[in-house]
């Protein structure tokens, strides 16, 4: 496959971007936030890929909370 590069967005704006190299990522990878990734209130928070993966596919699971 080829290189890919992710970023989590806060709107249009990165907060956040990562990397999974040619050889995949086969037993997945855990990624904690310390201190934790602040967002907008009320704002569209999503993952996407920067570069177009050619096999297989980029699956993620995003929890977070709400605080003041």
């Amino acid at each position: 496959g080829a290189a890919t590069e992710l970023v989590i967005l806060d709107n249009a704006t990165p907060i956040w971007r990562g990397y999974i190299g040619t050889a995949g990522l086969p037993d997945g990878r855990e990624v904690t936030f310390d201190p934790p990734l602040k967002g907008t209130a009320n704002t569209l928070v999503e993952i996407v890929t920067l570069t177009a993966t050619v096999t297989g596919g980029v699956y993620c699971n995003f929890q977070g909370y709400t605080g003041s």
